[in-house]
């Protein structure tokens, strides 16, 4: 990592699915440069408000990388609903920024990153993408973009309305 030091504004750990795997990258990111921001996000299990993928707890997470100081923490590549109820609990753990930036599917039960069932499910419009955003920054978040599926049309659509 070193040699992208003088090449990025910030590292950022992303789809952290454990607690042990957020803080192996964040002390990564560290050793490498201790300078720079440091954010972290987590991909979530898709029921709300049961932690990380892992089955670990959000605050098991904090309590791993906190050693690091990351300057903030998100979630990705999880369904919107399951980072609505993340974005509330880790609201109450810190007063770093906190960000969202989820899948555009709603994920079948069952589904995880790593296995071979089909996504079925079905994408999210702009407009929900646009009240999920608003329920986010609602609930703390200051940091709302897009992971796997979310389209440059996604974007500039919330971006229009949060303007407005």
């Amino acid at each position: 990592m070193g040699v992208l030091s003088s090449h990025v504004d910030l590292y950022l750990c992303e789809t952290m699915s454990s607690a042990r795997e957020g803080a192996n990258a964040a002390s990564a990111a560290r050793a490498a440069d201790p300078d720079k921001p440091l954010w972290v996000a987590w991909t979530l299990h898709e029921t709300p408000g049961t932690g990380l993928r892992s089955g670990e707890s959000l605050e098991q997470a904090m309590a791993a990388v906190e050693q690091y100081q990351p300057d903030a923490f998100l979630f990705n590549c999880t369904s919107p609903s399951a980072i609505t109820a993340a974005v509330e609990a880790l609201a109450e753990l810190t007063d770093k920024p906190i960000g969202a930036y989820p899948n555009s599917y709603h994920v079948p039960e069952g589904w995880t990153l790593d296995n071979e069932k089909s996504m079925g499910g079905r994408d999210m419009e702009e407009a929900e993408f646009i009240r999920y955003s608003q329920e986010w920054l609602a609930k703390g978040a200051s940091i709302i973009g897009g992971c796997c599926g979310i389209g440059p049309e996604h974007i500039q659509a919330m971006s229009r309305k949060l303007k407005g």
